[in-house]
Parts: structure tokens; sequence; C-alpha cells
């Protein structure tokens, strides 16, 4: 009998690496929804960092390339007008931005209508969870997101179309506007960027949520964060997005001999 020949496995020498990312200079419109406002808190705040694999950073950018192949598709096949990409939206002096996938118009629509135009990616059990569930109760952070984007253009729908990574299926569907829910989010972003209490934990070390936490070790278990500005008692957000040292009455640039933890005991 013939044995059959395995397949050398090759290892590329750099498929194991961590890439680090610092958090952004802003708290996001896409995260502001989210269930722990404690974790929000951390990022705007820039205690800790975010650690990728390549594997991951392969699946956002295949994200980006679906927005491309998407919006290339609503044009050549299905009649829309795009009118603008990657739509930017700021807000409570800098600190609050989000960016949008653009906004469409199309002859069917009434009145020549323009929408938000909102593309997603996702795999088989998330796609699952949005058809039966409906975006709001799936994903409270994409609903959260896409209804202050409608919030500050001032528009009553959006077209959200999301791909099952999985099986290539998608499922397009409006978005009504809600601007009680657009206005509560912005408070909860208030909150977060001008408070210096840190808020509560949604739960302990076990807690589902927080084990997939960047800020897991930080947040449990108190591990020390490295030093920065924005975790001074004295850091004040400012307009513009920059920060003020109250201190030393200047812009922030790095932990001077007045720096005070808002994380010390």
């Amino acid at each position: 009998m013939k044995i059959p020949v395995q397949p050398a496995v090759v290892k590329l020498p750099r498929e194991a690496d961590i890439i680090e990312q610092s958090p952004r200079p802003y708290l996001g419109m896409s995260q502001i929804g989210g269930s722990c406002q404690r974790q929000l808190w951390y990022y705007f705040r820039h205690v800790y960092t975010s650690k990728f694999s390549r594997r991951t950073m392969r699946i956002f950018e295949r994200g980006n390339w679906e927005e491309e192949r998407i919006v290339k598709e609503l044009e050549e096949l299905h009649g829309f007008t795009i009118e603008d990409t990657q739509m930017t939206y700021t807000d409570l002096e800098g600190h609050f931005t989000g960016h949008s996938d653009g906004g469409v118009r199309h002859p069917k629509l009434t009145n020549d209508e323009r929408v938000v135009l909102e593309i997603k990616s996702m795999n088989q059990k998330a796609y699952t969870g949005l058809v039966k569930h409906g975006l709001k109760k799936s994903k409270p952070a994409y609903y959260a997101q896409i209804v202050l984007y409608m919030y500050y253009e001032g528009l009553e729908r959006a077209l959200y179309i999301v791909t099952n990574k999985d099986t290539e299926e998608r499922k397009v569907f409006f978005v009504q506007a809600n601007d009680e829910y657009a206005k509560e989010m912005i408070e909860r972003a208030v909150g977060i960027i001008f408070s210096k209490t840190i808020p509560k934990k949604i739960g302990g070390p076990d807690w589902h949520e927080c084990k997939w936490c960047d800020a897991y070790d930080i947040c449990q278990f108190s591990e020390a964060p490295k030093d920065n500005c924005r975790l001074c008692a004295h850091a004040l957000p400012e307009r513009k997005g920059t920060w003020m040292c109250t201190k030393h009455t200047r812009l922030i640039t790095e932990p001077c001999d007045g720096y005070s933890s808002l994380l010390s005991d």
C-alpha cells in the first residue's frame, strides 16, 4: 500500500509576533455603546495597550477590503450614488470622534433621501445572533455607533450592510434614527471623558467579558500601568482634543515631578 506523503508544514518566522497598539487619542463613537464604562475610561486615559496577533491584524484588514468591495457594488450593480466615504464626526472638544463609511443616495429612496452608509463583516456566530435578535440587542456598540452618526448628520435612516465572513451571506437593512438614544450615549461619553473617578467594574476576575479585556490585570489585580499624563490628577481634557496640565499651566507632554496618578490608593 502506498503511504500518502504528508505536506511539509512551513512555519513563517514572524507569524507568532504580537503587535501592540496604543489607544487612539480620542474616545470612539464605535466604542461608547460597550457594556463596560470602566474599560472605556481606561482606554481614554491610556491605561493599557492592546495586543494583537498577526492573524487578528489580517482579520481587521479583510474588513477594510469588504468595505471597498461593497462600495463598488453599490455603485456599479445597484445604482447608488456614493457622496462621501469615511465621514468624520467630532464632539466634546474633539475628544469624542467617529468615522462612518459615508453617505449614499438612490433614486428609489423618498425625495432623493441621503442615508448614512455602514458596512460590517462578522463570523457565523455573530451573524446568526444579528439575524435572530436584531442590531440593538445583538450588537449594542454597533447600534450606538450608527445612531450617533445619524444624529450628527441630522439624517433619518442608515443603510446597514453586514457580510457573513464564513458563508458570504449578506444582510441588508435600514436602521431608523434614535436621537434620544444618541443623546444618552453622548452623556455617557461626557461622564467618561471629563470624570476623574474610575467607573465601577461590571464583574470579577471570572466574569466572561472581563477575561477578554486588555485591561484585565490592571482592573482585576491592580497591576501598575505605565505612568502617563492622562492618568495624572492634574490633567484636564481641553479644546481641540488637547490636554492641559493644571499644575504647570501648559499642554501635557510627559509625566513630571508633580505627577499624581488617579489609580493611586
